[in-house]
């Protein structure tokens, strides 16, 4: 039977019994035991979806890839980098101490301080977090973990940066160009580069992105009733032109066995945020820079944690969801494993601990005072702890 034969055939499937309580028994268990390859791509046939399943006529490369569908919960994902080793350290992490100096060196020298401050921090009262203003325009705030720097304008880089980083990881960043005329990519890239080197931000890859003018008209969401664009307070901005056009360069944060989540989370258990690091490079130089929740991090002593496959974090999500389903269409659509930040005291001490991590889009419609439906779409992120399945809520 080819592929166009199975998809006429199968239109709505009954799971065996059998099936469907592994599916859940695999969502619970507290230990799993599996073998790895490098790369593989995970089946996951029509016989294995939970419950009486709608099947769409769209399949992921021939049958291969995550694809169940219900009423609202949807996973469609092609493939997936399986992690090389079937176990991967437990990390110690603490909030990264700065060398002062060097955030001197490179946000302050031959400046004059037009305005600082020194207060708490909002995470950890027993670290100060320090802002300065800068007579070039230029403003730096930071403390253990967390370091920003910019230059003021009526162009918010760091709002964009914001829209493109909530869709990267479902991957429908709306910026698709790959060059901005008369910028060199490679050079703004090792402009990025420096500050990354000499901060010592442990990171394993990068990702650039080209912010064109038109895209950043039409992505800048901040605007009046008239289209016009505006400032938190209502003031009118001048429009995006040709000369902010920029690359944003995205940084992964290193963990050593894993890259470190740049997702947050947050539950009646505890709650963390993401390592978050980027710079916007454009033709004056770089515009912004921001590092957030970079730690510091150590072994911890026999703690290795073994982790689950992909498919068997997908089925544990999947099982979830075929019991509480979602309030709005939601679609799975990317996973990778990761490090996530758990909280041992807040603030000040964590443990990395191996998660997979899907993202998905949720598809939010409403009727207007016309009686007319309109909606947008926004980026969720789904973590499942990797040793025990057990999906965070």
């Amino acid at each position: 039977m080819n592929i166009n034969d199975y998809k006429k055939a199968v239109q709505r499937i009954e799971i065996r019994p059998e099936l469907k309580e592994n599916v859940i028994e695999t969502s619970t268990r507290r230990s799993v035991k599996h073998s790895f390859s490098k790369k593989r791509v995970i089946p996951v046939l029509a016989a294995a979806v939970v419950g009486c399943v709608c099947i769409t006529a769209a399949f992921a490369d021939e049958l291969r890839g995550i694809f169940v569908k219900t009423t609202k919960f949807e996973m469609s994902i092609s493939s997936v980098a399986e992690p090389q080793k079937r176990e991967v350290q437990v990390l110690n992490a603490v909030p990264k101490k700065w060398n002062e100096d060097v955030i001197n060196q490179l946000f302050m020298e031959g400046k004059t301080v037009v305005e600082s401050d020194e207060y708490p921090s909002d995470t950890n009262p027993d670290i100060r977090r320090k802002w300065f203003d800068f007579d070039d325009n230029s403003t730096v705030c930071y403390e253990d973990g967390d370091i920003s720097w910019r230059i003021k304008s009526d162009y918010d880089y760091e709002h964009i940066s914001s829209i493109v980083l909530n869709s990267m990881g479902a991957g429908k960043n709306p910026f698709t160009k790959s060059e901005i005329d008369g910028l060199d990519k490679q050079e703004s890239l090792a402009k990025a580069d420096a500050l990354i080197d000499a901060l010592e931000i442990p990171v394993s890859s990068y990702e650039i992105v080209a912010l064109d003018c038109e895209t950043l008209i039409k992505e800048d969401d901040v605007r009046n009733e008239n289209g016009e664009r505006i400032y938190k307070h209502g003031e009118v901005l001048p429009e995006w032109t040709e000369e902010q056009e920029a690359y944003l360069i995205v940084y992964q944060a290193d963990g050593g066995d894993l890259p470190i989540t740049s997702q947050r989370y947050a539950s009646q258990k505890f709650c963390t945020e993401g390592s978050e690091i980027y710079a916007v490079v454009s033709r004056m130089g770089v515009e912004c820079f921001q590092a957030r929740w970079v730690f510091d991090t150590s072994e911890s002593v026999n703690s290795k944690a073994e982790v689950c496959t992909a498919e068997e974090a997908a089925y544990a999500l999947y099982a979830k969801y075929d019991r509480e389903i979602p309030l709005s269409d939601t679609t799975v659509n990317n996973c990778k494993l990761v490090y996530l930040l758990v909280p041992v005291e807040y603030g000040k001490t964590y443990e990395m601990r191996p998660y997979w991590e899907f993202y998905s889009t949720v598809e939010c419609r409403y009727y207007t005072p016309e009686f007319v439906q309109d909606g947008f779409d926004y980026h969720q992120t789904f973590f499942v702890n990797a040793e025990t399945c057990e999906v965070l809520e």
